[in-house]
């Protein structure tokens, strides 16, 4: 073992030198570029047909999807704000990950 590590630490690697090749963007003919402006006016064209035929038909436009709500834990639970490594609200002593923690083993 010894003369192995021996031998790999003394070796020396020599590299053939030859030309360097250019380096080319891998992305090139790849990628297209378009202004701000053109992306709303693209927009604008393909809502405003939509728009005016509701308009036309005498049809409300459709409410806006609902705002999501923040989930209230449920006030009476003693368990509900308890951190990992709290004592446990049952009494026990232990930690409330070893004890009513949800991952037991």
């Amino acid at each position: 073992y010894e003369d192995y590590l021996r031998t790999l630490l003394r070796l020396q690697i020599a590299v053939k030198q030859g030309p360097i090749p250019e380096e080319r963007n891998p992305l090139e003919g790849r990628l297209s570029y378009s202004k701000p402006e053109d992306a709303l006016t693209e927009s604008d064209i393909k809502a405003a047909p939509a728009a005016a035929q509701a308009a036309q038909a005498g049809e409300a436009p459709k409410p806006a999807a609902p705002k999501p709500t923040t989930y209230v834990k449920d006030k009476n639970d003693p368990f509900a704000n308890v951190g990992r490594n709290d004592p446990c609200p049952c009494g026990s002593g232990k930690k409330f990950k070893k004890c009513h923690g949800m991952y037991q083993d």
